[in-house]
C-alpha cells in the first residue's frame, strides 16, 4: 500500500479574496455579506476567516434553488432574505 500525503486529506480553505475573486466583486463586499448573514458560511481562524469548497457549494446550491423558485421562501438556516438583511441592519 502506498501512503498519500498528508496535504491530500486536508481540506482546501478559500480565503476572503478568493471567494471574491469566485463571484467577482471586492473582498469587502464578502466582508459585508458576512456581515449581514448572506453569503457562504465561513470559519474564523485567528483574524482570518476562511471558506471551505462545501461552504461555497452550499451557497451556490441555494442560490439555484432560489432562482429556480423565483424567491420562494427556501432559505439555507442561519441566512436571512433581502427583507431580514434590510430590517436587521437598520436596528
Amino acid at each position: 500500500m502506498v501512503a498519500t500525503p498528508l496535504a491530500d486529506h486536508q481540506p482546501h480553505y478559500l480565503t476572503t479574496e478568493d471567494v471574491a475573486a469566485r463571484y467577482r466583486t471586492a473582498p469587502g463586499t464578502i466582508r459585508y455579506w458576512r456581515h449581514i448573514g448572506y453569503g457562504p458560511k465561513g470559519i474564523k481562524v485567528g483574524r482570518r476567516v476562511l471558506y471551505t469548497q462545501a461552504a461555497i457549494d452550499d451557497f451556490e446550491r441555494h442560490l439555484a434553488a432560489e432562482n429556480a423558485n423565483d424567491g420562494a421562501e427556501d432559505k439555507l438556516p442561519g441566512h436571512l432574505d433581502a427583507a431580514e438583511r434590510v430590517t436587521s441592519h437598520q436596528r
